[in-house]
């Protein structure tokens, strides 16, 4: 049978209490490893719903060459759209009935989205049309010491020859 002195009294209690911080500490950063994983994960989505929506652009241009290959001169806005329900539509109008679909898909889908392209016939190739989406996107720093987010603006190009 073991007897104990008064200097080791209470030296157990210390050393549970010094685990239960390492442990503690430990569980800290396990927590904030998890808080980037899940803003990595949201920007990834954000990212590849900027990509879909891009390709959706360059899908209706490529289903409309009548219109988009045959550009003569640098194109920043689409032409006016027409109502396609009840009539048949020109080149021109399903373009522009293609790409105000599209601007308004974007806002819906991505936060604060918007979608430009300029399209540019070549000098001597085909028409090259540059894509462009922005969003708005939480950006969270690795040793943000005041738990507060900022908001960067984004951008995903696509290049398409239609």
């Amino acid at each position: 049978m073991m007897t104990r002195t008064a200097n080791s009294a209470g030296f157990t209690l210390l050393e549970v209490l010094v685990a239960l911080l390492v442990i503690a500490v430990g569980l800290l950063g396990i927590a904030g490893l998890q808080a980037m994983a899940i803003n990595g994960t949201n920007q990834s989505r954000l990212r590849g719903l900027a990509a879909i929506q891009a390709n959706s652009l360059a899908a209706a241009m490529h289903a409309n060459p009548a219109y988009w290959q045959n550009l003569t001169s640098t194109t920043t806005t689409a032409p006016t759209a027409g109502s396609c329900s009840s009539s048949v539509c020109t080149a021109a109008q399903m373009a522009g009935y293609d790409v105000q679909n599209w601007n308004s898909a974007l806002q819906t889908v991505l936060t604060g989205g918007s979608g430009t392209f300029s399209c540019a016939p070549g000098a001597s190739g085909p028409v090259a049309c540059l894509i462009t989406v922005s969003w708005r996107e939480k950006v969270i720093g690795v040793n943000n010491t005041s738990n507060t987010a900022a908001f960067s603006t984004i951008s995903y190009q696509l290049v398409v020859l239609p």
